[in-house]
């Protein structure tokens, strides 16, 4: 026997029909599950000694709701400040790069050595880590 797991939506959809007075029955005929899966879930819904889903009580099914969607979008702007450090990690890195090339450049210039290799290799490295988007 597999036991098909909880989503919030449904979670929210019976909360809302068990708070507007429908009986076990027509809930799980409605939910497509058992009663007896009805039954428990509530209860551990309801139940404030249950850990898991604690949060839940007192909030109305709309607030529930709510605040598992707020829980989901969590997850995905996490997973995209992730992206963008790696972004700007990698231009940081670009960045510190040309850097250090003008400054050899600039002591180059300096000491009155030849500084035409060190110009076109900035400008290699500029062109590669910088491409002209026209």
């Amino acid at each position: 026997m597999s036991v098909k797991p909880w989503t919030a939506a449904e979670d929210i959809k019976l909360l809302q029909m068990a708070d507007n007075g429908e009986n076990y029955e027509a809930i799980a005929k409605a939910m497509k599950r058992t009663t007896g899966s009805i039954r428990n879930r509530l209860s551990r819904i309801r139940n404030p000694e249950h850990k898991e889903i604690k949060v839940v009580i007192g909030m109305s099914p709309k607030q529930y709701g709510e605040f598992a969607t707020a829980a989901e979008r969590a997850d995905d702007l996490a997973a995209e400040l992730q992206r963008a450090k790696s972004f700007s990690d990698a231009i940081y890195d670009d960045y510190l790069k040309l850097y250090e090339l003008c400054s050899e450049i600039i002591k180059a210039h300096k000491n009155h050595r030849n500084i035409k290799p060190l110009l076109e290799k900035l400008e290699r490295e500029t062109d590669e880590r910088f491409p002209c988007p026209f």
